[in-house]
């Protein structure tokens, strides 16, 4: 199985995207986000006016489906961090992506 490396920055509703083939460094196209939904705000959250920005790093398996997540960053920190990072992380598990071409 070929996975593929993503790294994703997420600013508000906007999408930047890098990428390459585990241990290489270019595709001639990369993944392509198919199905992104966003991040719920946490309760705890809610009404603070928290909207980071997220760097995540994203692997993703020939059927477009994450198969393992870190997230990086996240900015400016707040004291919402652990709850924002668990709802990033709930949505971005129900991504799915069209295939990279090397």
């Amino acid at each position: 199985m070929r996975t593929f490396m993503l790294a994703i920055l997420v600013v508000g509703l906007a999408l930047s995207c890098t990428s390459g083939w585990a241990g290489e460094s270019t595709v001639d196209r990369p993944a392509i986000p198919l199905f992104t939904p966003n991040p719920t705000t946490p309760d705890a959250a809610r009404g603070s006016g928290a909207m980071p920005t997220a760097r995540l790093n994203l692997t993703i398996d020939e059927n477009g489906r994450v198969t393992k997540l870190a997230v990086l960053r996240l900015d400016p920190p707040s004291e919402y961090d652990a709850a924002l990072r668990q709802a990033i992380e709930a949505a971005v598990k129900t991504w799915r992506f069209g295939p990279a071409v090397k």
